[in-house]
């Protein structure tokens, strides 16, 4: 997964760097693209750990539908 989200955000940057623009227009969109490709990589980091963390999934919901389950045998 990792592999995939850097060769994206290489190929991202390459795509950029050929257009032919102002470089301040350059400086935006190259900008905006570095943000998109940082807040995914951010968002497959945090989603690597989900039971980690301050923010974290809780197992009680996982306990409650096991106990159910297990009384309704």
């Amino acid at each position: 997964m990792w592999y995939t989200v850097v060769t994206g955000a290489v190929i991202c940057m390459v795509f950029i760097w050929l257009f032919n623009t102002s470089f301040i227009a350059q400086l935006i969109l190259g900008g905006l693209a570095s943000f998109a490709i940082a807040t995914m990589i951010c968002l497959s980091a945090l989603m690597d750990n989900p039971f980690r963390g301050e923010l974290s999934v809780s197992p009680e919901a996982f306990q409650i539908v096991y106990d159910q389950l297990m009384d309704n045998k």
